[in-house]
């Protein structure tokens, strides 16, 4: 089972965040998926219990143990940031501060228990 609901956010006609969340049943790989797509730079994270996560200069694929009901009990979020006007470290830091932030807000909003971990200092 699968349902899919996408999101895209335009600026003076110009996509700049696409957003696709895909309830599943049964865990998913996110590098899986982000290897159908050209990622730059991308590097593979754990947030949590199995809450594991790819971030790359221009988005990120999150796979978030939690459903929205019925037979789902996991979210994959792909989110892909369409910016020229900044450094890749820059844009990097964005995409993952966005997805970070995309991510506990649905977590919030489905009631889950799972939260991305913190941030490791650096």
């Amino acid at each position: 089972m699968s349902i899919t609901v996408a999101c895209e956010i335009k600026v003076d006609s110009r996509l700049q965040i696409d957003i696709r969340g895909l309830a599943l049943s049964g865990a998913r790989d996110p590098s899986e998926r982000a290897a159908t797509f050209r990622m730059e730079n991308s590097v593979e994270e754990n947030w949590g219990p199995d809450f594991p996560a790819v971030l790359a200069d221009d988005g990120a694929v999150v796979s978030l143990p939690c459903g929205t009901g019925g037979r789902t009990d996991t979210l994959l979020t792909e989110i892909h940031l369409y910016s020229d006007h900044m450094s890749e470290d820059e844009r990097r830091d964005q995409a993952t501060d966005f997805t970070r932030s995309y991510v506990t807000g649905l977590a919030e909003q489905l009631n889950c228990d799972a939260r991305p971990a913190a941030p490791a200092p650096q």
